[in-house]
């Protein structure tokens, strides 16, 4: 079943949604837990609904059985709920995901992510040196544009996270102009500790525009379980 019917808007935060950990991942890829050692360590951190979120690609598919096996022993008699999630990479701007048919089958909170600036037509990756701030602007924005048009997408990923990590903050107007379609379509936007650190825009626009939001650390490890709160707390409340 999937989860998004949940998402509060951003102008409705509660107690609650603190204790969600949306976007989580482990050694199937590049993290450096287990499924069951990330499982109990949101489990020992009192949160209450949790989702293990690999990346995935199409070429990757082998493991993706195993995976989603692990999951649904390891959250069996648990005190909070563990959906079944992925990451997937947006290709071109109609709004595609790099997977394949069977983790549509399964998953149960489907993220969309910018991971890289890539030729559209492979996974050919650019140069961000040799790209202007308003064409890697504009390639993020389009690409965040496409995946709120997928009807199976439930949150983007840290939304300009490439474009922080190379040019600096965002300007307003691309955040508000992703956060409109991502209302108008019902896809939730993630607050996470990529979208929150360095940002002087994202709150305002965030809660001018007031679309759904996920909350998600983006852990790699069990350390980072829950890293988006301490920033949560600084920046947004």
């Amino acid at each position: 079943m999937k989860f998004i019917s949940q998402f509060p808007d951003a102008s409705d935060i509660q107690a609650k949604h603190l204790k969600w950990d949306l976007h989580a991942h482990t050694n199937f890829v590049d993290g450096k837990n287990s499924v069951k050692e990330m499982i109990v360590a949101a489990e020992q951190k009192s949160f209450e609904v949790f989702a293990i979120t690999e990346h995935v690609r199409s070429e990757w598919q082998f493991w993706w059985p195993r995976y989603v096996e692990e999951i649904k022993r390891h959250r069996l008699n648990r005190r909070l709920a563990v959906l079944i999630g992925f990451e997937a990479n947006a290709i071109g701007p109609a709004g595609n995901v790099d997977v394949v048919d069977e983790m549509w089958d399964d998953v149960e909170i489907a993220i969309g992510a910018v991971h890289g600036y890539y030729h559209d037509d492979s996974w050919e990756k650019l140069d961000p040196a040799k790209l202007s701030s308003d064409d890697a602007l504009d390639y993020e924005l389009e690409k965040a544009l496409g995946l709120c048009d997928n009807p199976r997408i439930d949150v983007i990923a840290h939304p300009f996270w490439l474009y922080k990590e190379h040019f600096g903050d965002p300007p307003e107007q691309a955040l508000r102009s992703a956060f409109d379609k991502a209302k108008r379509t019902h896809t939730a936007v993630e607050i996470s500790p990529q979208s929150l650190k360095g940002s002087s825009t994202f709150k305002k626009a965030l809660l001018d525009i007031n679309p759904m939001v996920s909350f998600g650390s983006n852990a790699h490890s069990v350390a980072e379980i829950a890293s988006v709160l301490p920033l949560f707390k600084e920046v947004y409340v």
